[in-house]
C-alpha cells in the first residue's frame, strides 16, 4: 500500500543517476561495509567477508541506505548503473486497500467457510504479488515485486534497528519478514519489545493476532533455548544409580 513504484517502462538512465525520494526502477551499487555486528547489512545479509560488495537493489533499500548515510550510521553506496522512472504515489494502493478490507471482513466471520475465504484472500494476495515476477504474467513489472519485498524488509530492519537503539534489546534472528528477540516470557504479548514514546505513542513490536492492522507485526513461532530448561530425572530410569 506504501510502496511507491514507476507507472512508466523503466529506461536505462546509468550510473549518472542517483536515487532519489520521487525515483524508482534498479540501481546496481557497490555497498559499503557495515560495522554493527548486532544488526545485519541495512541492504541485506552480506556472505563472507568480500571486500567488494555489489548488487542490485530498488527504491526502499537505497532510502533505508540513504536514511543511514544522511545520520553517519553508514559509509553510503556508489551507484554503478541504473534503470529508473519517476515515481509514483499509489500504483499498487487501489488494489492492496481492496486486500486489505476483503481480508478484514473475512477475517471477522469466525466460520469454517470465513477461514476458507480469509485463507483463499491471503493466497490471492501472495500470488497476485508473485506473478508480476513471471515473464509469462500479462503484467511482468518485477521492479514492482521486488520493491514490494524491499518496502517490508527496510521497515522490519528500521523497527529492530530502532528497538535495538532505545531499548538494547537487538534481534537475535532474522528469518524473511521474522525477527526474533530474547525474552524469558512465553508469552509473546509480554515478550515484545514496547515502550512509550513521545506524546505517549507507543513503539517498538505492537501485535496484532488477527493480522490486520497496518504497522502491527503477529507472533508467529517461538524458539527455544534447550541448554536453559530444567532437566527432569526420567520416569522409567532405576532409582538408584
Amino acid at each position: 500500500m506504501l510502496t511507491e513504484v514507476a507507472s512508466e517502462e523503466l529506461t536505462h538512465t546509468g550510473k549518472g543517476t542517483p536515487w532519489t525520494p520521487r525515483t524508482a526502477g534498479w540501481w546496481l551499487v557497490e555497498l559499503s561495509p557495515w560495522n554493527e555486528p548486532r544488526m545485519p547489512h541495512p541492504a541485506g545479509y552480506v556472505d563472507g567477508p568480500a571486500r567488494q560488495i555489489v548488487r542490485p537493489l530498488t527504491a526502499p533499500t537505497m532510502a533505508l541506505l540513504h536514511q543511514l548515510t544522511e545520520r553517519g550510521i553508514y559509509g553510503g553506496v556508489r551507484v554503478l548503473d541504473s534503470w529508473t522512472a519517476p515515481a509514483k504515489d499509489g500504483v499498487l494502493r487501489p488494489w492492496a486497500t481492496t486486500m486489505r478490507d476483503a481480508y478484514a471482513r473475512a477475517a471477522a466471520v469466525d466460520t469454517p467457510a470465513g477461514h476458507m475465504v480469509t485463507r483463499a484472500i491471503k493466497m490471492a494476495g501472495r500470488e497476485t504479488l508473485g506473478l508480476l515476477n513471471h515473464e509469462t504474467n500479462w503484467a511482468y513489472r518485477p521492479d514492482w515485486w521486488f520493491s514490494v519485498v524491499a518496502m517490508s524488509r527496510a521497515n522490519g530492519w528500521r523497527s529492530a534497528y530502532e528497538i535495538g537503539e532505545t531499548t538494547d534489546r537487538w534481534p537475535l534472528k532474522f528469518d524473511t519478514d521474522m525477527m526474533y528477540f530474547d525474552s524469558d516470557e512465553r508469552d509473546p504479548a509480554k515478550a515484545a519489545p514496547v515502550w512509550a514514546g513521545a506524546g505517549g505513542r507507543i513503539r517498538g513490536i505492537q501485535l496484532d493476532p488477527a493480522g490486520i492492522r497496518l504497522g502491527y507485526y503477529r507472533a508467529k513461532k517461538r524458539l527455544e533455548n534447550r541448554a536453559d530448561r530444567v532437566r527432569k530425572p526420567r520416569t522409567n530410569a532405576p532409582a538408584n544409580v
